[in-house]
Parts: C-alpha cells; sequence; structure tokens
C-alpha cells in the first residue's frame, strides 16, 4: 500500500524522528514524563518510557502505529527502544551480544536473576537448546564474551541445571488464558502439560515455525514441561519451583507482546517481546543460605546459597487479537544455582 509522504519523507519515518528526538531530550531532563504533542492525528511514541506502567502505554501506541501503517521499520525500530528501556527498568546489569539481533540480557530482579535471550525466530537457545553448554554466568562470559570483566553481580550464578528433579511440587502446576486461535484458520497446535498431551485445533502462523519452535522450547524434563502452540489472547503457566525457563515467540497482529513473571501477587519483572523474535527467559528464584552439614554446630558451620522454591506464574499479556508460541519447563534442583 502507498504510503503518504510530506516533504519527501514517511509519516512514520516522521513519527520516528521525532519519537528519537523527544527521548533524547526527555533523557536530558530529570523528572521528564509524557508525551510531545500529536503530529499528523498520530501520537508520538515515547521511547524512553520513565516506568514499566508508562511503557505499556507506548507499546499500546505501537499497536495503533501498526494498525494504520503496518510493521515498517521505523515503527519496529521504536519497539525495540522500549523493549531495551524495560530491561533496564527491570534491573539491567550486562548484555552480550552473541550475533545480529541474538542478545543475552542478565537483570537481577527483586534478589532473582533473569537472563533473556533474544534471537530471530527459528533460532536455537544458546542456553536452553540443544546446543547449551555453559553452566554458569562465568562460563557463558568465557565462551560468548572472553576477556571481559563479569560484573560483581553476576559472579559465581548458576544458570543451567545440571540434573534436573522430577520430584512432585507443592501445588498442582498448569497452564490457563487465551486459546487456540483457530477462529482464523485451522491447523493443529499441541498444549503438553507433564506427561499428558492435548491436541487442538488452532493457528498456525507457519506449521514449519511452530514445528521449530517445539524442537528447542518444548522439550521434557522437569517438574512441569508444558507447551501451547499457535496460540492467541495471552495465557498463564504456573509451578512451585525454585527455577524456570520460558520461551516467547510472537508471529502475528501488532507489534509486540508482553511477559511478566508473578511471584507473591507481584509482577517481578515485565517484559517485551517484539513479532518476528523468539525470547528465552531463563528465572531463578531469590537465595537462601542453607549449611552444607545440618548437623553441624553453628559456629562451626559452613554455607551455601540456594535458590527457594517458589510459587510463581509466568504470563503472555498484551497479547488481544496476535498469536504467539509458548512453552518453558519448571525445575526444582536448587543446588545446581548457587551463588
Amino acid at each position: 500500500m502507498k504510503r503518504e509522504s510530506i516533504s519527501g519523507y514517511s509519516r512514520a519515518a516522521r513519527l520516528g524522528r521525532m519519537a528519537t528526538l523527544w527521548a533524547t531530550a526527555c533523557a536530558a531532563v530529570v523528572g521528564c514524563a509524557g508525551d510531545p504533542a500529536t503530529i499528523d492525528g498520530d501520537e508520538v511514541v515515547n521511547t524512553a518510557p520513565l516506568s514499566i506502567e508508562d511503557a505499556q502505554v507506548q507499546l499500546g501506541k505501537i499497536d495503533g502505529l501498526v494498525a494504520k501503517a503496518g510493521a515498517t521499520p521505523e515503527i519496529i525500530a521504536q519497539a525495540r527502544l522500549i523493549r531495551d528501556r524495560m530491561e533496564e527498568l527491570n534491573g539491567l546489569v550486562d548484555r552480550i551480544e552473541i550475533a545480529s539481533n541474538h542478545v543475552l540480557s542478565f537483570m537481577i530482579v527483586d534478589g532473582a536473576l533473569v537472563v533473556a535471550e533474544r534471537a530471530p525466530a527459528g533460532t536455537a537457545s544458546v542456553l536452553t537448546g540443544a546446543e547449551a553448554t555453559a553452566g554458569s554466568v562465568d562460563q557463558i562470559y568465557a565462551r560468548f564474551a572472553p576477556g571481559r570483566q563479569i560484573p560483581a553481580k553476576l559472579l559465581g550464578v548458576r544458570t543451567i541445571a545440571e540434573a534436573a528433579s522430577t520430584s512432585l511440587v507443592d501445588v498442582s502446576p498448569g497452564v490457563s488464558g487465551g486459546a487456540p486461535a483457530s477462529s482464523i484458520r485451522e491447523a493443529a497446535a499441541t498444549q503438553v502439560g507433564g506427561d499428558t498431551t492435548v491436541v487442538r485445533s488452532a493457528l498456525t502462523g507457519s506449521s514449519t515455525d511452530a514445528a521449530t519452535f517445539r524442537t528447542n522450547s518444548c522439550t521434557a524434563g522437569g517438574v512441569f514441561p508444558f507447551c501451547l502452540l499457535n496460540w492467541g489472547g495471552g495465557a498463564s503457566a504456573t509451578a512451585t519451583s525454585d527455577h524456570s525457563t520460558v520461551a516467547v515467540a510472537p508471529y502475528l497482529g501488532g507489534g509486540s507482546v508482553s511477559l511478566n513473571v508473578v511471584r507473591a501477587g507481584v509482577a517481578r519483572g515485565t517484559f517485551s517481546i517484539i513479532m518476528g523474535e523468539w525470547t528465552f527467559f531463563n528465572y531463578i528464584g531469590p537465595t537462601i543460605s542453607v549449611k552444607d552439614n545440618p548437623s553441624c554446630i553453628i559456629f562451626n558451620c559452613t554455607t551455601h546459597n540456594e535458590a527457594k522454591k517458589v510459587l510463581h506464574t509466568w504470563n503472555v499479556f498484551n497479547a488481544a487479537g496476535k498469536e504467539f508460541h509458548f512453552g518453558g519447563r519448571f525445575f526444582n534442583n536448587p543446588r545446581s544455582w548457587n551463588r
């Protein structure tokens, strides 16, 4: 579709330049908040929001722009700036660029470690996929950023379970929310929960895409594996465990979907996943100090830190009219997450 041009530039490009100028000016002023005025009837997106709540408002504007003009490079560039800003608001410690648009982000959120791995659609995770070999943040840096100083907050943190336990969880785990997107077109979707497989009619963006996602992100293991392929409208996965890993791959509708992890009724991190990208999230619960020998005398004890087993929920939201894949696993194996 031909887009209207203003003084030789498209409306989307003009919006992008306005948003960038606003973000730069906003960042330079303490306490700056809100957006500039509209231009050509479209709201300008603030790509430097001051809070997660404001970031969600800006992502809603992105969806509106995509509905009007499509997912133009300029609009998606704004969505990516907001996504990166949300990582900063979530306690970003460091990033490692593995390849073009393949990035690891390390965040400390309310005492828990979140490692996000963003990659182009169809890319296998280097942390949780078949090629995963790194067992700690130290090893990840040695492999992908050799010679680079590791931030003190990340030193010695485990990120990959050595041998995931299959013990029972404290509450019945489960998935909920959303539905197969069968109202758009018919295909097959598989929901896997533990050892139970349910086949449902649903939308598929690409059968190859769904199959690749299942291979990379819906593997067995842990106390509760789950997999929602070709899903829409949002979804949640819940279990009691000390660590979990999930993957989200939106492929149709709007500019992005949102994801958060909720513990004790409070969101402990809220993230944005851009359409056409796959993002893998690893959550390691807050740690507690544990005696190496439970029978030792208090003054002669050595201790180590273990990830605490907690009830937590991953939620995909901001997903009305959008379609995505969502899968992952919950684990109980605290000794493999020593800090």
